[in-house]
């Protein structure tokens, strides 16, 4: 039977680890020696002693050179002559795309080769092992996959979400969407031609005028007066946000598409999220009330009857609403804070967090 990708992948850097460990002169080899040495120092000839001391002394030199290298493979996979992680994740993806009888292209692969570099690159960057990731449990593979079949790279502002897990005792690896990935997604896939996004958060003492046009259905912002007397990065001062698609109409016409959220979507989003973020919404408020403004952007039934998703990638724009079921925006979907904090406190329960950003 032939051998599991993964099952091979973590072999090979078993044997990485055996090879560095069977080179590496031990301290305690050395003082075994010398225990030795004493016992029998009255039986040794001069000459042999001598001989004794030099060969405990050379590796007490070697000892620094090989200490300074072996740091090398205990922090990153496992690199053979056959190309290491990348060669492995690459022939996963191409036969899960075998499997189901679809089509990998070399931009596919391009893709694909990017998000594992940055992907390796935040797993090394924050001295995790490979072995101690779950990439395996966790779908990495098809994760990667999906992702370069939706076209988006690490330039797009995908991040990686590592998480110890208690259960698993390994870490966790979600590769998630930024704002500015849906931002993407929303110009690739939107049935009009969307040239413009524009997003604010509305305070005490703001007027946002909106026109509803009832024959059409249109949604169009005529005016927004903002109170620059007061902080706009206060929680106490936000009362709620809106966010704009700007796009071309098939006669030429320029229209918006219009997505509200109020204080409570905003406050069901801060209370859902973990205490370590708590900081990021209380240093920059208005960025993470944009952020909720932009998911709920990309939930919105009036957004989505604009989407056209093509047929060879309908598998795969489930990636996005299935890596929002980590994300907070998840749990500001229960009918209230009680019931968001309630949830929160079992998902706590299972694991640390510990979201890189």
């Amino acid at each position: 039977m032939e051998k599991n990708i993964f099952d091979a992948f973590i072999e090979e850097q078993e044997e990485t680890k055996k090879v560095v460990e069977e080179t590496k002169p031990e301290k305690v080899e050395e003082t075994k020696t010398e225990e030795v040495e004493v016992e029998i120092v009255e039986e040794v000839k001069p000459e042999q002693k001598a001989k004794v001391e030099t060969k405990t002394e050379k590796p007490k030199k070697e000892k620094k050179e090989a200490t300074k290298e072996e740091t090398t493979p205990t922090t990153t996979p496992a690199t053979t002559k056959k190309g290491g992680m990348k060669d492995y994740f690459i022939t996963a993806i191409q036969n899960n795309m075998d499997i189901a009888g679809r089509t990998f292209t070399t931009k596919d692969k391009e893709f694909a080769l990017d998000i594992i570099a940055s992907t390796d690159k935040m797993v090394r960057a924050n001295g995790y092992d490979w072995r101690d990731i779950d990439f395996k449990g966790n779908k990495l593979d098809s994760q990667i996959q999906r992702w370069a079949k939706l076209g988006v790279t690490s330039e797009d502002k995908l991040y990686i979400d590592i998480r110890a897990n208690k259960h698993t005792n390994m870490l966790d690896i979600q590769i998630k969407p930024q704002y500015q990935t849906l931002e993407k997604l929303i110009r690739m896939y939107f049935a009009k031609k969307v040239y413009k996004f524009y997003e604010d958060v509305i305070c005490i003492g703001d007027k946002l005028n909106v026109d509803f046009d009832f024959e059409t259905g249109d949604e169009k912002v005529v005016s927004f007066t903002k109170n620059n007397d007061i902080d706009r990065n206060k929680m106490e001062n936000i009362t709620g946000a809106f966010k704009i698609i700007y796009y071309v109409d098939d006669d030429g016409s320029k229209k918006q598409l219009v997505v509200q959220i109020d204080k409570n979507r905003i406050m069901r989003a801060y209370n859902a999220s973990p205490s370590k973020e708590k900081t990021v919404w209380n240093q920059d408020t208005r960025k993470m009330v944009l952020k909720t403004v932009t998911w709920e952007m990309w939930n919105n039934a009036n957004v989505r009857a604009f989407m056209i998703f093509p047929d060879e990638i309908i598998s795969d724009i489930g990636i996005v609403n299935e890596s929002e079921e980590m994300e907070w925006n998840k749990e500001t979907k229960h009918k209230s804070v009680e019931d968001a904090q309630d949830q929160v406190i079992a998902d706590v329960a299972t694991g640390e967090i510990i979201d890189i950003w």
